[in-house]
Formats: C-alpha cells, structure tokens, sequence
C-alpha cells in the first residue's frame, strides 16, 4: 500500500491475476521513471516488497526494524496517530483536477 500511496500505482498490476502473482514472485520492484523519489523510500520499499521472506524488511526486528528505518524515523507516531502530518498536496474538492493534455 505504501508504494501505492507514494506512486499513485501499485508495484505490480496487470489485467490478468495469474501475471500479478507471477510478478510479486518473480519479478523485481521498479520505480516509475517520471516520479522522483528519495532513495530513503526506495530502500524502504525494496525492503518491504523483498521476495525471501527472510531478509524482508522486519523479518529479523519486527515492527521496530521498520520504525527504525531512516525514511520512517522522520515521522512521529503521534502526529500520524493525531492525523496532524501535513499533506505535500494540496486538492481543491471543489474544481476538478484534470489534465487537459
């Protein structure tokens, strides 16, 4: 769900499901081109979506090796908790966002 909150699309979509299931197995992440994102959330991302469930992301630390990454550790559980995170876009419901090309 993180790679899909940061790149507006999921790491692995296809219209047939046997091709999702083969790609989360087999294939490796890859960033959109057109998305310019930190290495810090790369790393965290690979870590997460790492295919031997051994070396994933929090297989050996659990839910602090997460916490302790440096892309998470810039955020305060509190402010998340409090939903006070400030948004890096700004959406006006009340016009449409369209791209006209």
């Amino acid at each position: 769900m993180l790679y899909e909150l940061v790149t507006g699309n999921p790491p692995f979509y296809s219209r047939d499901v046997e091709k999702i299931y083969y790609s989360i197995q087999n294939e490796e992440i890859e960033f959109p081109p057109h998305i310019e994102l930190s290495q810090e959330i790369k790393m965290l991302l690979e870590g997460l979506l790492m295919k031997d469930p051994k070396r994933r992301l929090g297989s050996m630390g659990g839910v602090r090796e997460i916490l302790g990454h440096p892309w998470v550790r810039k955020l305060k559980p509190a402010d998340i908790i409090n939903k006070s995170v400030p948004t890096p876009i700004r959406i006006d419901l009340l016009t449409f966002n369209i791209n006209e090309e």
